[in-house]
C-alpha cells in the first residue's frame, strides 16, 4: 500500500505581514525575505559607524543571529548558512538589531575586537575603495561635472 503525505511546509516564526500598518507601525517582527527567501542586512561597527559589510540572510540565519546573539548570514556563493567567525575567529557579536519601517532591511551594530582593528583590511570590508580609483569602460561616468 502506498501512502501520498502532503506537503506541509515548516511555519513561519513571524508574524505574517497583514496589512502595511500592521508592518509599519504594529510591533511584531514580520521581516520580508525577497522571492530567494533573503533580506539583506548592513552590519556596522557600533562605535564608528563605519560600514563593515553588507550581506544577506534567510530564515534560519535571521533565527540564529536572534537565538545566539551573533551574527549568522546567508552565503548566495556557498548556498550554506555561514557564521561569521567561525573559521577567522573574528565573531560578530550583535550590540544593536534594526529594521526598517516596511521590514525589508535589517542593521546590525557589532562591537569591533582589537584583533581585528589591527586586521582592518582583512576584518573591514576588504574590497572597499573608492570609485572614482576604478576603471570604468565609460570613463564618462567617472568625470566631474565641469565648474562653471
Amino acid at each position: 500500500m502506498i501512502f501520498i503525505v502532503p506537503f506541509c511546509p515548516m511555519p513561519s516564526p513571524f508574524a505574517a505581514r497583514t496589512s502595511v500598518e500592521a508592518v509599519e507601525e504594529g510591533m511584531l517582527l514580520a521581516p520580508k525575505f525577497d522571492v530567494h527567501g533573503l533580506i539583506p542586512v548592513i552590519t556596522t561597527d557600533a562605535v564608528t559607524g563605519e560600514v563593515l559589510m553588507h550581506a544577506y540572510m534567510n530564515e534560519a540565519a535571521l533565527l540564529k543571529t536572534l537565538e545566539t546573539g551573533e551574527a549568522h548570514y546567508y552565503s548566495r556563493s556557498r548556498q550554506q548558512l555561514w557564521h561569521k567567525g567561525a573559521t577567522s575567529g573574528l565573531v560578530q557579536t550583535v550590540q544593536q538589531f534594526l529594521i526598517d519601517d516596511d521590514q525589508d532591511c535589517l542593521w546590525m551594530k557589532v562591537p569591533v575586537a582589537m584583533s581585528a582593528i589591527a586586521l582592518a583590511s582583512t576584518a573591514r570590508f576588504p574590497l572597499a575603495r573608492a570609485i572614482q580609483q576604478l576603471v570604468s569602460p565609460t570613463p564618462s561616468l567617472l568625470q566631474k561635472p565641469p565648474k562653471h
